[in-house]
């Protein structure tokens, strides 16, 4: 069952016969589907409807059975061209959301007419959901982020040579439980060789494998979430954007009689989509490798999944910005916000506790008022009695870098001659004033200490980035040793950088 030729990394076409979910087999057109990493389109030799009727514009599903045997079925297609010719035949095209490629091992599907009944064990009735009972899925640099290998040279100093060798036995794959999920992460390898008549290639190929630990199915769409913040995490840890290179599931198998742990696929397959961006081919600057922090990974995925709800925003914002080219006055305000939110997620949930602890003395105005104050103006006093506002955006970012290690404070936020709550206060001062300038547009002579310039406003931006990877590793649990080991060489060019006082 050969899946590996198709990879949402490289552009294919895969000609079939193509039919609607109410359609057999026989009944369907011949066709070819062109998946490119921008779009993905199928183009029909014929066409499901009249030229001049709508029925067939927008389809869930259209189902395809590949020259080699592929299984394919085709989401949220909607047709995007119509062509007819006389004399001649029809072209249709239709824009694809996305798509399964099955890999079917037909001999092992019982029924008349096989192919129907292989759609039918994989969507059921429904047409949509399927269970699954693993994702194996691999992303670009990640050999590099693993770090990791089954290859080792070998010496014959005696005859001035060397070999490599891969050793399957000696490769130290690991496991990894995510019990907020009931979940398991598999990190392994695997060898794949190719040859031709200059060269004979042997290759290790990585990958990471989501499970249920129970060893139940789960819904594929469950798996591909699960697998998307796996992906944005490591993102993270590596400092840069990535993309899948390919999403393989397996639906169903045979186990090996004599050998409970080993089985043949029955049915399996890959899904492609469009994703966002062009792939980075550049090696990713100081990464937190895996091997770094392999001892801490499982506690770190446990953090992720428990506080991914406060994390996500901050880091969407985080690779986004890595992701597209934004104005970098843009990019700074985006930290500059991000730094905000995560005050207001882990440093300031402390609302409702100012509330509590100004409850008696807000009663004794509001009982004041009452008394004393004239009806026409008794709602106006109450309202602002009861308001309690958020810390102003310049005390959150100075308290934020009050927080932050000597190590990079010295480096990035201290001032010679000042104190570091000074030193702390002028910058939260300029990154404040930035922020009101650039989102309100008024009296730039309101705001004399905002950033100027092109070159500050870059080394501003990846100060903060600093601070954003540096409050985040603690939330997700990384030890300060670690977390310096990586940010630490990265605060040397921010030395004497920070805007000349006025």
């Amino acid at each position: 069952m050969n899946l590996e030729k198709y990879t949402l990394n490289e552009d294919f076409d895969i000609l079939a016969t193509w039919f609607r979910k109410d359609q057999n087999l026989a009944d369907g057109i011949k066709g070819t589907l062109h998946y490119g990493q921008s779009s993905i389109i199928l183009e029909l030799f014929d066409s499901f409807g009249d030229t001049f009727s709508h029925t067939y514009d927008n389809l869930q599903w259209i189902y395809g059975f590949s020259q080699d045997g592929k299984l394919l079925a085709l989401k949220e297609c909607s047709k995007i061209q119509g062509h007819e010719s006389f004399p001649g035949f029809s072209i249709e095209s239709y824009s694809v959301n996305g798509f399964y490629i099955l890999d079917v091992n037909l001999n092992k599907i019982e029924g008349k007419t096989r192919v129907e009944t292989a759609f039918s064990k994989v969507f059921g009735n429904s047409q949509s959901e399927f269970l699954v009972e693993s994702v194996t899925f691999s992303v670009n640099h990640l050999h590099k982020w693993i770090n990791k290998s089954r290859a080792s040279i070998i010496e014959f100093p005696e005859r001035n040579k060397g070999a490599i060798q891969f050793d399957l036995d000696k490769y130290d794959q690991s496991t990894f439980s995510i019990s907020s999920e009931n979940l398991s992460l598999l990190e392994s390898v695997t060898i794949v060789t190719s040859s031709n008549r200059i060269a004979h290639t042997i290759e290790e190929k990585p990958y990471l494998k989501i499970f249920e630990n129970n060893g139940e199915k789960k819904s594929f769409h469950s798996f591909f979430q699960n697998a998307t913040y796996i992906k944005k995490l490591i993102e993270f840890l590596n400092g840069m954007p990535l993309h899948f290179q390919y999403l393989e599931f397996l639906c169903e198998k045979d186990t090996i009689p004599e050998n409970s742990k080993r089985f043949y696929p029955v049915i399996k397959g890959r899904y492609f989509f469009k994703q966002i961006g062009e792939p980075i081919t550049t090696t990713p600057k100081n990464p937190l490798t895996l091997r770094s922090v392999e001892n801490e990974f499982e506690n770190i995925l446990d953090s992720w999944y428990l506080k991914k709800e406060k994390l996500s925003f901050i880091i969407d914002s985080y690779l986004n910005d890595l992701y597209l080219p934004y104005y970098i006055e843009t990019q700074l305000l985006n930290s500059i916000r991000n730094l905000e939110i995560y005050y207001r997620n882990f440093v300031n949930d402390s609302i409702e506790q100012k509330k509590e602890e100004l409850k008696e003395d807000q009663q004794l105005l509001t009982d004041y008022v009452n008394e004393n104050v004239s009806q026409p103006n008794k709602e106006h006093f109450i309202a602002n009695v009861n308001f309690i506002g958020e810390d102003s955006l310049q005390k959150k970012l100075s308290h934020l870098f009050r927080k932050l290690p000597d190590k990079i404070f010295e480096s990035c936020i201290k001032k010679e001659g000042k104190s570091p709550s000074k030193s702390s206060s002028s910058l939260a001062r300029s990154l404040t004033q930035t922020r009101n300038f650039h989102t309100h547009g008024y009296k730039p002579e309101l705001y004399p200490d905002r950033i100027q310039g092109a070159h500050n406003f870059f080394k501003t931006n990846e100060k903060l980035k600093l601070f954003q990877r540096y409050f985040i590793y603690k939330e997700l649990g990384l030890s300060e040793d670690t977390i310096l080991k990586v940010l630490i060489p990265e605060t040397y060019e921010f030395q004497n950088t920070l805007p000349a006082e006025k």
